[in-house]
């Protein structure tokens, strides 16, 4: 591939093989901007045909590059991708995501039009199998703002629509690879870690977002299920912990907000359930993904607080 390009797109991929076409393919399917981006795969110590199949798309296509990454973690994967990037700007997509056809041409024109430190858009869910009659696409949207603008200190970018100047990674080190998934263990939280370590280096920070700068995320049948929901806010209560701290609670505080939160666990959970808005939740499965697993955030700090 001749030339610099604008954007250095990183995809760390573990065990996917049967989804990297889908991911690849949108990207491949660019509009408008041939010759302008790079695309990095992270092979992160895959057992199946991951290899195989990334290294098609590098021999067909001469701006995909493989790279292997043996020690597991989403995290290492992704520092390994960003430090191959010859773009100023990196892009981290995750393998089970697909890129709308505009998306590398509209970060760029956001590059060229704002010169932001970090920036990224919107994810919305797409489906391989039939979801529930209850499942709504709200519970896997990830969309910040309704339009374009600057995001203040409080808001965050999720990780599978993220870009980030290149020179701005170098300086913080990328990912603390103590943080997110490594192989199959779930977890969360290294690209918010990320970039509160950015805001912390660079007072000021620049970070842009744009709704209409989206990446679709599949929803699996694993994810479309009331105990996922649970478990996902636990995590987020464990990661949040970690980000950002215990609230300067004392431990009577802890234990206060253990049996509060116990206790509406088991009220709203196994007894408010049955006499909720049927109108606003006519499914049971509704009621305890929206009013009740949010109720777990304080479980998984309660876990974290206890364990260090």
């Amino acid at each position: 591939m001749s030339g610099t390009p604008i954007i250095s797109v990183v995809v760390a991929t573990y065990n996917r093989a049967d989804l990297l076409d889908g991911c690849f393919n949108s990207l491949v399917r660019q509009v408008g901007c041939e010759g302008q981006y790079e695309v990095i795969i992270v092979n992160n110590n895959c057992t199946d045909n991951t290899a195989e199949i990334a290294a098609e798309y590098a021999a067909k296509y001469p701006f995909f590059k493989v790279i292997d990454e043996p020690v597991p973690g989403a995290s290492v994967a992704r520092n390994a991708g960003w430090r191959e990037a010859r773009a100023a700007y990196v892009a981290f997509m995750d393998d089970d995501a697909r890129a709308m056809p505009d998306w590398i041409s509209r970060a760029i024109e956001i590059i060229r039009e704002h010169e932001p430190d970090i920036f990224g858009g919107s994810i919305y869910p797409f489906y391989l199998t039939n979801r529930p009659v209850w499942f709504k696409d709200q519970y896997e949207i990830r969309r910040v703002l309704d339009t374009p603008g600057w995001l203040n200190d409080r808001q965050y970018i999720s990780g599978s629509n993220l870009f980030f100047q290149k020179d701005l990674l170098d300086k913080l080190g990328g990912f603390d690879t103590e943080v997110g998934p490594k192989g199959d263990a779930f977890a969360f939280g290294e690209e918010t870690l990320l970039i509160r370590h950015a805001r912390e280096y660079k007072p000021g920070l620049k970070a842009y977002y744009h709704p209409e700068l989206m990446v679709e995320h599949l929803a699996p049948p694993r994810k479309m299920t009331v105990p996922h929901y649970f478990r996902v806010r636990y995590l987020i209560g464990k990661s949040g912990y970690v980000l950002f701290g215990d609230y300067g609670w004392r431990w009577r505080d802890w234990v206060g907000r253990f049996f509060l939160t116990a206790g509406r666990l088991v009220f709203k959970g196994m007894i408010k359930v049955w006499f909720r808005d049927r109108e606003r939740y006519p499914y049971w499965q509704q009621y305890q993904v929206e009013e009740v697993a949010p109720l777990m955030d304080y479980v998984g700090r309660l876990a974290m607080l206890i364990g260090r």
